[in-house]
């Protein structure tokens, strides 16, 4: 998996079970000879992989070491082969990758019905880019997203 992608797994991961998990976190008691110490093993009901064939594996875990995804498998086979300094449950939850590049145009509801049946390059250039320009700030994309979403 390639570093941003690794990266971004771990902090959807963190931030979708972490908060779910308060309370849940626990510390492994010892080193087993035949296990690899890492940082952190994140379990699942279900474990989707991005690997070439696609898996997923129920009752799987994900093993992070330095901010790597180190492996990702059935949960015994990761128990067996790592222990964790920190492990977050993963009853009745899902993990997987986030979301890449969820691109929408939520915002520019905002802008919804401005210079309508036109085609598309004339609206765009004409009208829509240079509304962007006047208009869209941190703020916009704010209140048109909430917007949205009612």
């Amino acid at each position: 998996m390639k570093t941003s992608t690794s990266r971004l797994l771990i902090a959807v991961l963190l931030l979708a079970l972490g908060a779910c998990n308060q309370g849940e976190s626990h510390t492994a008691d010892s080193q087993d000879d035949a296990v690899t110490l890492i940082d952190l093993i994140v379990e699942g009901d279900y474990v989707i992989s991005m690997d070439e064939a696609g898996s997923m594996y129920e009752n799987g875990a994900v093993a992070i070491n330095g901010g790597a995804i180190v492996a990702i498998g059935p949960a015994a086979e990761i128990s067996a082969s790592y222990k964790a300094t920190e492990m977050l449950a993963g009853e009745n939850r899902i993990v997987m990758p986030g979301l890449v590049n969820g691109h929408s145009h939520a915002a520019v509801t905002l802008l919804r019905g401005v210079a309508d049946d036109l085609d598309l390059m004339d609206w765009l250039t004409n009208y829509i880019f240079p509304a962007e320009v006047q208009f869209v700030d941190a703020e916009f994309i704010r209140i048109g997203t909430e917007l949205a979403c009612w």
